[in-house]
């Protein structure tokens, strides 16, 4: 990274000025401006931040798309584009910024050359915090597409998770109305009929089709034949056949013909139920519409967003008026909904938002972002009217019969995606409208474990060690000269699987070391370490980390997606030796800091160690309980050889299960696989010394071991 771009908004200058002078220290040249300009292949976009408001939102949203839309329009080989906005973990209120969310894994899955970020900040306006906080996410925060940090500035990554049964189950109002867009046919009209026959309802049902009664020699024509019918006509007619406007006016007749049938059967459950020609963006039309409703209904207890456009193309293909097309009628409508309906006691409002929103599309931008910022409205909304109104987004997976094509069902299915039956996925509208619970954003669909974004191809990846980036290190030195441990190696090379791969089930193998990496500019300028990747096949990445300007790799190591069970380790069965941290802190092969000395006390035998963990600060814990247990395993060997000094120099395995909680009291379990005059292998987890629970597990621990005027000669 030679040249580096902070695009500022309106309102977060400072925060740009402050987050250019940690930059300026490893980059090159670094410039804050407004507008994307050719050749700028390494973004920080800041615009998102300057969202505050609702009559900012579609003009604000439209220029953070715009920018990127000129970038995906530049030739780059390795570039980078970081979105950052706000996030809404404590306060609920921060929603209409939400967009930049969607854009960025949209961009994600179309940017095959560039590494993309979304970062969110609940306080975006600690700047000094934010500055840094956001420094170090960019440098040294791994490959995940989306994280937050709330008030606390704690770092959070968001997971879909499997939504437990509701507590409490709620009664659907008897007469109650609903106000419902895109309801005259398609998936909202089978979810609002599924309401109507479980409760006697109104429905007030909003759409831009215009009923008509249609021509005489059309009726009774099966859809199919439509367009053969109209050519006739037009023939008859002696008017010049347009294939345009022959499609347009068949679809004009099948919206026609499914609205109404959607009335007629509402009205066959006992459902009252009236159309109205309305546009929901236009605000002006729609209260005068507001106003017929209450006049025949008297009022309205419920809001169903479902109305819904898309107009698919790539991020550099997209045009000014398909993106405010898309955007707006999710958007601008549901706030035009909510500014009508401010008057009315509101029971239910649900927004059919979309799966797009949660995980990108490519080319979805539009759809995505307007969804995200659609999910973020309802948290907002849910806190503002509270238990008196239950508000959800359902992001629904693609449906049957939805804006899913033959074609686009079978491409879903090839990817283990199953499609929404229309029946199933109307029961499942009706279970989310009458239960109540914590959730407010839920995700609906088959198979959507599987819905991976396209792969990065990129083919090397830099990380920059300095004290401000790795601050441990200050705990890991060598002859006065820190040196960077084979942990902070494997923990990279797991976000590097991550982000690859597309989950958390990663396992990190076959790492060896080949020559040690000394960081003798760690306090100073620091050092970048470059990640070369190889893909093998479609489940191995191979991963190799050379220092700065060098051309041989000091490591070597294997990235799968693999999940296994942890090992059954035994118990100890010889007489074992105590001894206590003042005694290991004396050993040469114990060479740790105060930080990182994460050994309390043991009891050895020869074949196998049981190692208390010391107490520590919650700052880098997991890397600091990562490293460990590669200390367990050369402590074990330099007992074993008699104070020799001894070093991990590889492992086998290594593979987190869970994350212990902070004070848990936690132990590592060492167990002897093989030895020799110079090496030891050795397995060791980390477990709960309570319950046993094993947190992490590393196979065949390779220890060398040195006598101290040998290992002088190895460290110079």
């Amino acid at each position: 990274m030679d040249r580096l771009v902070i695009l500022e908004g309106v309102s977060d200058g400072d925060l740009a000025k402050e987050l250019a002078i940690h930059f300026q220290k490893v980059v090159p040249e670094v410039i804050v401006k407004r507008e994307i300009s050719v050749g700028d292949a390494f973004v920080i976009d800041l615009s998102a931040l300057s969202i505050q408001t609702s009559e900012e939102a579609i003009h604000r949203n439209f220029e953070i798309f715009d920018s990127a839309r000129q970038y995906a329009n530049q030739e780059k080989e390795q570039s980078m584009y970081v979105f950052v906005g706000q996030s809404d973990f404590s306060t609920r209120t921060v929603s209409y910024g939400a967009g930049y969310l969607g854009l960025a894994k949209t961009a994600y899955s179309e940017w095959s050359d560039t590494f993309v970020k979304a970062i969110g900040f609940e306080t975006p306006k600690a700047i000094q915090e934010v500055a840094r906080t956001l420094f170090l996410e960019v440098m040294t925060g791994g490959l995940l597409n989306e994280v937050f940090y709330d008030q606390s500035f704690r770092r959070f990554e968001l997971q879909v998770k499997e939504k437990q049964e509701e507590a409490i189950s709620l009664d659907l109002m008897s007469g109650a109305t609903f106000l419902v867009t895109g309801g005259g046919r398609g998936v909202t009209a089978d979810c609002i009929i599924a309401l109507a026959e479980k409760q006697r309802l109104n429905f007030a049902i909003l759409g831009r089709s215009e009923l008509f009664e249609e021509p005489e020699f059309m009726q009774g024509v099966e859809e199919s034949q439509l367009k053969g019918q109209l050519v006739k006509s037009f023939q008859q007619e002696g008017k010049k056949i347009v294939l345009e406007e022959i499609a347009k006016q068949a679809n004009r007749i099948v919206a026609n013909r499914e609205i109404r049938k959607t009335l007629k059967t509402l009205e066959s459950l006992g459902a009252h139920a009236t159309y109205y020609a309305t546009d929901v963006n236009d605000e002006k039309s729609l209260s005068t519409t507001m106003e017929s409703i209450v006049a025949q209904y008297g009022s309205v207890e419920g809001v169903i967003h479902g109305a819904g456009v898309l107009a698919d193309k790539y991020i550099k293909d997209k045009t000014d008026d398909q993106f405010r097309r898309v955007f707006d009628t999710k958007v601008k409508g549901f706030q035009n909904l909510i500014s009508v309906t401010k008057d009315q006691d509101l029971k239910y409002v649900a927004c059919f938002t979309s799966v797009a929103g949660r995980f990108g599309n490519t080319g979805q931008c539009d759809y995505a972002m307007a969804n995200e910022v659609l999910n973020k409205l309802c948290v907002q909304l849910q806190t503002e009217k509270g238990e008196r109104c239950l508000v959800k987004a359902l992001n629904w997976g693609p449906w049957e019969g939805g804006m899913v094509t033959p074609e686009l069902k079978e491409h879903f299915e090839s990817r283990g995606i199953g499609v929404i039956g229309r029946k199933e996925g109307a029961e499942a509208f009706v279970a989310e409208l009458v239960s109540k619970g914590q959730s407010v954003e839920v995700v609906i669909g088959n198979g959507l474990h599987n819905w991976t974004k396209a792969q990065s191809k990129q083919e090397t990846l830099s990380v920059w060690v300095q004290q401000a980036t790795f601050p441990i290190l200050k705990d890991h030195v060598i002859k006065g000269t820190a040196v960077m441990p084979m942990v902070g190696i494997i923990k990279h090379a797991e976000a590097i699987g991550n982000y690859f791969f597309e989950t958390k089930e990663i396992t990190v193998r076959n790492v060896n070391v080949l020559r040690g990496i000394k960081l003798t500019e760690y306090k100073k300028e620091g050092e970048w370490l470059t990640y070369r990747l190889t893909k093998q096949g479609t489940d191995q990445l191979l991963v190799e980390v050379y220092q700065e300007n060098e051309n041989l790799p000091n490591y070597k190591l294997v990235v799968v997606p693999e999940a296994y069970q942890p090992s059954v380790l035994s118990a100890l069965t010889k007489t074992s030796t105590t001894y206590t941290k003042e005694k290991l802190v004396t050993q040469p092969g114990y060479f740790h800091g105060e930080d990182l000395q994460m050994i309390d006390s043991l009891e050895f035998t020869s074949t196998g160690s049981d190692f208390i963990v010391s107490q520590f600060s919650e700052a880098d814990f997991k890397l600091k309980l990562m490293d460990g247990a590669y200390q367990a395993g050369s402590i074990q060997a330099g007992i074993v050889k008699e104070g020799a000094q001894a070093i991990p120099m590889g492992c086998a395995s290594f593979r987190w299960f869970n994350e212990p909680e902070l004070h848990a009291p936690l132990q590592y379990k060492l167990r002897v696989t093989s030895q020799d005059e110079v090496e030891f292998a050795s397995n060791v987890q980390l477990i709960n010394r309570d319950t046993q629970e094993v947190y992490f597990e590393t196979r065949d621990v390779k220890v060398v071991t040195y006598d101290v005027s040998t290992f002088e000669e190895v460290m110079d």
